[in-house]
């Protein structure tokens, strides 16, 4: 399992099957909330590549409605529709 993985099953796991199961219509994730939550000190980036991938629509069922902040950096956030 990769890294971006990591940060995939993660966000699923803590962000997007709670908010389903709150019956939430979207979902907010801050990529350096992530980042500190798995110990990636400085890897924002990965973070938000991993965020920011088709593959993780896919998988999760998601789609990317507004992302915003730097491109890279610990105040990007991903909003998606669930």
């Amino acid at each position: 399992m990769t890294k971006s993985d990591d940060v995939r099953a993660y966000v699923l796991r803590n962000y997007v099957v709670p908010a389903r199961k709150g019956h939430n219509t979207r979902v907010t994730v801050r990529a350096g909330d992530v980042a500190k939550a798995l110990n990636l000190s400085n890897r924002t980036p990965l973070v938000c590549g991993a965020l920011g991938a088709i593959k993780f629509q896919k998988e999760s069922d998601l789609n990317l409605l507004q992302r915003t902040g730097p491109g890279q950096g610990a105040n990007a956030t991903f909003t998606f529709a669930i």
